[in-house]
């Protein structure tokens, strides 16, 4: 069953839907520069037998979704997606592809909006939208930065527009599902409200729908490490998401932040995340080896998920949070320097 939005919830049959996730790009040769498609899509068919292992390490998790950075839409899918649909697993997807012209490349973002970039954006979204268990695809992932990069923001707003427009249309034009489109910050954008302002101001058929944020502070026991995030998105009106989340700085991670992130406070305004990540790398982020040997990692990470419950929204609940409040753009300033000049589409008259 797909799942739909209410104001500022998620929603599966009637009742609210919190994401319980991790990020999942098992290392092959995606993060040393390869552009094969087999290193940097970990849910392609000819790798069903690897899914089918790692679905059950999802089972043992207690996970409902994960997050793939990306896929190739020419490419065969149908059975890993269906192996995780059948788990109850849902997917939420980046648009973006690592090879040139077809990312939002930060340091000159009005000269890569292009209609290569539109092109690539458009087939991901048409061929993901036949999967049911697609939460929402993601249109752009870690690209402001610092203050000279606010002015990406101009052309991710761009990029939105022009797909949720594209989306509108093949609905019309076939009754494609039409997916909720939203963005991931690095904390230095998420930690004032312009980029979610911005983001969501104006027409609100051509801003996003969710908004998600990394957060790899380093954490002790506390319930209070979310407090901050949780006062500064309430009232925003669309779900707010943490895309990823645990720092390492100390192996193994205890994940009590993932306890915070499941209280009560915390699910007032945010409605789950993903820890990073599923497989190990170079990086040293891994719940498990890439034969599937678990690390403590993942029996830490388990263990809090374990240790709190998810209340479930009746649908009178969820009904009450669909108001979505309405605001302008925020003031450009030395901090942030994207305005309302958003560049004309190169596909739609708008």
């Amino acid at each position: 069953m797909p799942i739909t939005i209410r104001g500022n919830h998620f929603v599966k049959d009637g009742k609210r839907f919190v994401i319980r996730g991790v990020v999942y790009q098992p290392y092959r040769g995606s993060r040393f520069g390869s552009l094969n498609p087999e290193d940097f899509d970990p849910l392609l068919d000819d790798h069903i037998d690897e899914i089918h292992n790692d679905i059950t390490l999802f089972r043992e998790l207690g996970i409902n979704a994960i997050h793939v950075y990306r896929i190739v839409p020419s490419l065969a899918h149908d059975a890993a997606f269906a192996a995780l649909a059948a788990a109850g697993i849902y997917v939420t997807l980046g648009l973006s592809h690592p090879s040139a012209g077809k990312c939002i490349n930060r340091l000159r973002p009005r000269e890569s909006y292009t209609r290569e970039l539109l092109d690539h954006y458009f087939e991901t979204v048409d061929y993901a939208s036949k999967y049911d268990n697609v939460i929402g695809v993601v249109a752009a992932d870690h690209v402001i930065n610092n203050p000279d990069t606010t002015l990406t923001a101009e052309v991710i707003r761009a990029v939105v527009r022009d797909v949720k427009i594209h989306m509108k249309q093949q609905y019309e034009k076939n009754g494609q599902r039409i997916l909720p489109v939203g963005i991931s910050d690095e904390y230095f954008a998420a930690k004032s409200t312009n980029s979610i302002d911005y983001f969501t101001a104006g027409n609100k058929d051509t801003s996003i729908d969710f908004y998600s944020f990394v957060k790899f502070d380093q954490v002790e026991e506390s319930s209070v490490y979310w407090q901050e995030d949780v006062h500064r998105f309430e009232g925003k009106g669309i779900p707010v998401i943490v895309s990823e989340y645990g720092g390492s700085s100390r192996r193994p991670r205890e994940f009590h932040e993932a306890k915070s992130l499941y209280s009560s406070d915390a699910l007032r305004v945010l409605s789950g995340g993903f820890a990073y990540e599923f497989k190990e790398g170079p990086n040293q982020y891994g719940l498990v080896m890439s034969d599937g040997q678990r690390l403590w990692d993942f029996d830490n990470l388990k263990r809090s998920l374990e240790e709190v419950k998810v209340p479930e929204s009746e649908p009178d609940d969820v009904n009450e949070r669909c108001e979505i409040p309405s605001h302008d753009f925020p003031p450009v300033s030395d901090s942030w320097r994207a305005s309302s000049d958003i560049p004309a589409s190169l596909v739609f008259d708008t």
